[in-house]
């Protein structure tokens, strides 16, 4: 009897132990954080490592300028996921979304009856908060989130709604490199599965953060949080640091009495720019067990909105060339503010710090010792992130100790072109209104029939925005409907004028073929009837008294030879059929050449039946052989990387048929393939000293696309080194 109580007492304490982890799984649920830095640092909410943070912070995403691609995959003893998610900046704000899945990877669990599977949407706004004194700058944002969360356990399923309400702010007019916020977090409706109502983890957190001014980007996190559940308080802490790039290591420690994401935490991260890959460790449910993350972002292009970001780093500058100027270190503000004025010519504090500097440095003479590489490489970075201040200032140092340093002279002039590409949008978008007023005039013009007038108003648009696809677009179509008119006016002047010349009124259908000539110089035909009917006309009315004739401006005074109506009908159908056969079997070379024979025999000896026909088979021959090369072309460019040979293909195949769609857009994307690579090549050359094969090799990238700035500026220079 005292043995069956004690295997029932023990399955009794193995049935409870599992019910309490399963209850530990669903509350998690709430609490995944996917973002690499914040988990490392004792999932702080001020890591800003991702733009994965707004998972767990709502303010976090205030200074995302470009859009991201974000994935994490997560394990603990118990479940498994991943997560996965897209951030957007726009003018308005930074939109974040995210999707996640967790699964129950835990035998003992299944086995005891207990089953889990999580599903969550999470929908991010942050409204960035910006400073206008003594420059715009960034200083925070308000974000919400609003989360959806759809758990299956226990046989049963159920949906969670919950918020996130948070804010962000910088407190470095008190403290430089501090930061502060304040969060709500999982705001809402409780979880109720199989009879048991499983109460949504809210908590509210005050948090902090301090970055060093140091060259490895170090910074502390604090955060205090407390329960709305019950009175539990804690705390989490983390630090990170750069000893070398592109590597960040971070580690925290967090303390919440709700017995999740408890214990020491620890993690890196690699930066390469555009994109970063990361790793997570932490313990939760006091110890018991740990989670694994692993993270991967991707940056989808340069800059989304490269306006807010020229403005917000024009603050970030600021700040710290003023805080070299109190620090003493007028060498290095100087340099500050000289590469800021050098972007924002007309920033009257800048100006008026270099006038404090000027006055200061009449007593003082500094040196200071630069290594190049390292410049080089961070003003690189610095360039392909856009902030170029940062990257002009680094390009600046290094030509203060080599004057012609190439590489950096380079990148220079290309942080130069690219600050006046956003000029140029800025001046773009304050002609927005007469842009808009032109295209809707346009489109009057267009819808009405008037493809001219159409044509005319769209290139205004461009003339403001060369880079207007709509506006280009249009063009073309215009183009397309003022030829079919002409193609249209030239086909009906052509059948009056072979009414005419059916009914033996040649003088009068020589004009109208000389008209449908003129109206479009394509039809050949056209012209060849213009001639034989001035001939048949002059032939029919020998007369001295009568006037001379109408003769067309390129009529030609050789005779045309004549045979009998039969003969000529026999050649040409037997030619017309020898030349049919070689299209037919696909030699349309041979064949092109046939009918462009047949033609000048129609000509030469008056026989028109078969003129339609032989202009159709030339045109269908004309049109194959352009389709050939182009197709030959593509598997050069595309599958063999055979650009020149191509691009030689691809110029005849517009030869053949200038109206190839497919051809003109591949030879332009080959085109601009030679180019950058003639570019690159010049480059190289002109490293290397070899100033002839430069020149030669950017006259080659420019013939290739003429509309290359980079490679038009570097022929100047290339050009001014060889005058010395």
């Amino acid at each position: 009897m005292k043995k069956h109580i004690i295997i029932l007492f023990l399955m009794l304490m193995f049935y409870g132990h599992n019910i309490a982890r399963a209850q530990d799984i669903i509350t998690n649920s709430f609490f995944i954080n996917p973002d690499i830095a914040s988990a490392s640092m004792g999932h702080t909410a001020l890591a800003f490592g991702t733009p994965m943070l707004f998972f767990y912070n709502p303010s976090a995403n205030f200074a995302v300028f470009d859009r991201t691609v974000s994935g994490s995959f997560f394990q603990t003893r118990d479940t498994g996921g991943i997560v996965l998610s897209y951030v957007m900046p726009t003018n308005v704000g930074i939109f974040g979304v995210g999707v996640g899945h967790a699964f129950l990877d835990n035998n003992t669990l299944r086995n005891a009856g207990f089953r889990y599977r999580a599903n969550s949407l999470h929908l991010n706004f942050v409204y960035p908060l910006v400073s206008t004194v003594p420059v715009t700058t960034t200083m925070g944002g308000v974000g919400i989130s609003a989360k959806i969360f759809n758990i299956h356990a226990f046989d049963d399923s159920s949906i969670a709604a919950v918020f996130d309400l948070g804010i962000t702010y910088s407190l470095s007019r008190f403290v430089r490199g501090l930061w502060g916020g304040a969060a709500f977090r999982n705001i809402g409706s409780n979880i109720s599965l199989a009879g048991q109502t499983f109460e949504s983890p809210s908590n509210f957190s005050l948090f902090s953060r301090y970055e060093f001014n140091d060259t490895h980007n170090s910074a502390i996190n604090l955060d205090i949080i407390k329960s709305l559940n019950s009175s539990s308080l804690g705390v989490a802490l983390g630090g990170e640091i750069s000893p070398v790039y592109p590597l960040t290591i971070r580690a925290g420690y967090r303390d919440f009495g709700n017995n999740v994401n408890a214990g020491p935490t620890a993690g890196f991260s690699i930066n390469l720019n555009a994109l970063s890959l990361g790793y997570a460790f932490s313990l939760v449910q006091s110890g018991s067990q740990s989670l694994h993350l692993i993270g991967l972002n991707v940056s989808l292009g340069r800059i989304a909105n490269e306006r807010r970001a020229y403005e917000h780093f024009l603050g970030v500058h600021f700040d710290q060339a003023r805080a070299s100027f109190r620090a003493g270190d007028y060498i290095a503000s100087r340099a500050h503010f000289e590469n800021i004025l050098a972007i924002y010519p007309d920033h009257a504090p800048s100006q008026g710090y270099l006038r404090r500097i000027a006055q200061a440095m009449e007593s003082l003479d500094r040196s200071f010792a630069v290594k190049i590489e390292r410049l080089l490489r961070r003003a690189d970075v610095a360039s392909l992130r856009n902030d170029f201040v940062r990257a002009r200032r680094y390009y600046s140092l290094v030509l203060s100790a080599d004057p012609e340093n190439q590489q950096a002279l380079f990148g220079i002039e290309d942080i130069d072109a690219r600050v006046d590409a956003v000029r140029q949008e800025q001046a773009f978008l304050q002609r927005e209104a007469e842009i808009s007023s032109i295209w809707n005039r346009a489109m009057g013009y267009f819808n009405s029939g008037r493809f001219i007038f159409a044509r005319q108003q769209f290139e205004q648009v461009l003339a403001i925005d060369p880079h207007h696809r709509p506006a280009r677009d249009y063009i073309a179509r215009a183009n397309e409907q003022i030829g079919i008119t002409v193609a249209y006016n030239a086909e009906e002047l052509f059948q009056q004028a072979m009414a005419y010349y059916n009914r033996a009124d040649f003088d009068r259908a020589a004009r109208f073929f000389d008209t449908a000539f003129l109206t479009d110089p394509s039809r050949l035909d056209a012209r060849d009837m213009a001639i034989l009917a001035a001939r048949a006309a002059q032939t029919e009315n020998i007369d001295e008294n009568l006037d001379i004739h109408f003769v067309p401006f390129y009529m030609q005074n050789e005779d045309v030879p004549l045979t009998t109506t039969q003969q000529i009908a026999m050649q040409m159908n037997s030619a017309f059929a020898d030349a049919q056969d070689l299209f037919n079997a696909g030699d349309y070379n041979n064949a092109l050449a046939a009918f462009v024979r047949l033609r000048e025999m129609s000509v030469r000896n008056s026989f028109f039946d078969l003129n339609t026909r032989i202009r159709q088979y030339t045109t269908r021959s004309r049109n194959a052989i352009s389709d050939r090369l182009f197709n030959e072309a593509v598997i050069l460019s595309r599958q063999q990387n055979n650009p020149d040979e191509a691009f030689v293909l691809l110029t005849r195949a517009l030869e053949y048929n200038s109206e190839n769609v497919g051809a003109r857009r591949e030879r332009e994307t080959v085109a601009q393939t030679l180019a950058q690579r003639y570019y690159d090549e010049g480059i190289q050359y002109f490293t290397r000293g070899n100033i002839a094969r430069a020149r030669e090799s950017m006259l080659r990238s420019l013939e290739l696309n003429p509309n290359k700035p980079e490679a038009r500026r570097a022929l100047d220079r290339i050009n001014r080194q060889g005058d010395r």
